[in-house]
């Protein structure tokens, strides 16, 4: 559990690096291997023999109960602050991640819920009875095999998730700064002439239908602090980055869909030229915007 507890800190935090300190989280578990080996070692051969009887009967110990509560214990605060994290990331940084960032962090909530799902479901069929593991995990980790190999597959994306661009190698913490600091110096008349510059931007040749337009794409083409580009928008249009240019794709696939684009263009094909990643994303945003899906849409335009 600390491993995935890393790892998803590793894929969300672009600061965590595993340091010293981490070994802590390594302690209980330690300890419970430590316990278990002093234990078995001190027991007589013939005592030894009949643990192994024991385990496989399905007869439990009390001290093995000792080591099954720490593992429970050991899941249900990690999940808590694995989901925790999941939760943070996405409130703070919703509107200056990349759709694909998104995507990654989305592929990631997916990922650990099958591995919640997992865990518990291995618990509560070990706590019925412990002779289950024996067939039940060969068949759970089969399925977990055949779910990430199908995420790879859907979403064509690689599992690795940063939140930051390349181009700036901005930490999220250095974002959060920069907005703490704007916040008490702009004015609605500061908000509404960096908006203009804004939107002038990123209608002019239409920027916001490359699918990984970001806010740090406006920051360097403005010579504009991300923080400040955020809190324009936010502040000004009353809608995060992400809303405004999603807006302005449903717009353009609108009109693509007035001039009969689809006689020669699927749906997707349009999703992906307004800047999409995948179909689903454009429905729900679509849906989100005109209270239908593009297809109903049109149906409404032909009558």
């Amino acid at each position: 559990m600390p491993l995935l507890w890393m790892f998803v800190r590793n894929q969300l935090e672009e600061s965590y690096r595993p340091k010293s300190i981490d070994l802590v989280h390594f302690i209980p578990t330690l300890l419970n291997y430590i316990i278990l080996l002093i234990f078995y070692t001190s027991l007589p051969e013939t005592e030894q023999i009949q643990q192994l009887i024991n385990e496989n009967a399905g007869i439990r110990q009390p001290y093995l109960w000792v080591n099954d509560a720490t593992v429970f214990l050991q899941m249900f605060i990690y999940f808590f602050l694995i989901f925790k994290c999941l939760y943070k990331t996405k409130q703070r940084y919703s509107d200056i991640l990349s759709s694909m960032a998104q995507k990654h962090i989305k592929i990631m909530e997916k990922l650990i819920y099958v591995f919640a799902i997992l865990f518990l479901s291995v618990f509560i069929a070990y706590a019925i009875d412990p002779r289950t593991d024996a067939w039940l995990i060969p068949i759970l980790n089969t399925l977990l095999i055949a779910y990430l190999t199908y995420l790879c597959v859907a979403n064509n994306t690689n599992a690795h998730y940063v939140a930051y661009h390349s181009t700036f190698n901005i930490e999220t913490n250095t974002y959060e700064t920069e907005l703490q600091a704007q916040k008490n110096r702009l004015s609605d008349n500061d908000m509404a002439a960096n908006c203009e510059r804004i939107m002038r931007y990123i209608t002019t040749d239409q920027h916001y239908l490359n699918p990984n337009f970001s806010i740090w794409d406006i920051a360097t083409a403005l010579n504009m602090p991300p923080a400040l580009v955020s809190q324009s928008i936010n502040g000004h249009l009353k809608h995060n980055f992400f809303d405004v240019i999603n807006r302005l794709r449903i717009d353009e696939a609108k009109r693509l869909f007035t001039e009969g684009r689809t006689k020669t263009v699927s749906i997707e094909g349009i999703a992906k030229e307004c800047g999409f990643h995948s179909r689903s994303t454009f429905y729900s945003a679509f849906k989100k915007y005109e209270g239908c899906t593009p297809t109903q849409w049109m149906k409404k335009l032909s009558v």
